[in-house]
C-alpha cells in the first residue's frame, strides 16, 4: 500500500505556459513556484468499504431522515403540506411524487435507502390530527399528534443516532 498523500513540484510546468509566443528555450521562461498533490482516494474508499463490511453496517446513500408515505389514495396534497412543515422545521424529508403510490412500495423504498423514519398519513390519522410514526428498522409504530410532531421527531432521531 503506497503512501498517502504525495506532493510534486511543478515550477517549470507553469513557466512553460507563461512563456511569450515565439520564444524558444529557457532564456525567456519564468519559473513560478507551484506544487501539486495527489491522494490515493480509491484506496481510502476501499479501506472504508472493507471496514463497513466487517462491521456489517450498510452505507446510507441519502441524507433523508424522514419519508412521508400515504396509506390511501388522493393524499398527495396532505403529504406535500406535511413535508413543507417539516422542511420549515429543518428536517431532511422526502415523499413519493406519484399521486397514489402503494404503501408497500413506499416502505420498501425507505428500507432500500436506509431512511430511518416514515410518517404514514391516512384518512383516520387526518381526522384525529395525528400521523403514524414508523421506525423502518424495527417496524414499531406510534401515533403522534401533529402539535408534538417536531419535538417527537427530534428526540427519536437523536436516540437513533446515539
Amino acid at each position: 500500500m503506497g503512501k498517502n498523500p504525495k506532493g510534486f513540484p511543478y515550477d517549470e510546468l507553469v513557466g512553460n505556459f507563461m512563456a511569450p509566443s515565439g520564444t524558444k528555450g529557457k532564456e525567456k521562461r519564468q519559473d513560478v513556484p507551484c506544487v501539486g498533490i495527489s491522494f490515493g482516494i480509491e484506496r481510502l474508499f476501499a479501506i472504508m468499504e472493507a471496514k463497513m463490511q466487517i462491521e456489517q453496517s450498510p452505507v446510507r446513500t441519502t441524507e433523508t431522515e424522514i419519508f412521508i408515505a400515504s396509506a390511501q389514495k388522493n393524499l398527495l396534497q396532505e403529504r406535500m403540506k406535511l413535508c413543507k412543515m417539516l422542511w420549515d422545521e429543518g428536517f431532511k424529508v422526502e415523499f413519493a411524487y406519484k399521486a397514489n403510490p402503494k404503501l408497500l412500495t413506499q416502505l420498501q423504498y425507505c428500507e432500500e435507502r436506509l431512511i430511518p423514519l416514515v410518517l404514514i398519513v391516512g384518512e383516520r390519522e387526518l381526522q384525529d390530527g395525528v400521523v403514524k410514526l414508523r421506525n423502518v428498522k424495527t417496524r414499531d409504530e406510534q401515533d403522534v399528534p401533529l402539535t408534538e410532531l417536531a419535538r417527537t421527531l427530534r428526540s427519536t432521531l437523536t436516540s437513533l443516532s446515539g
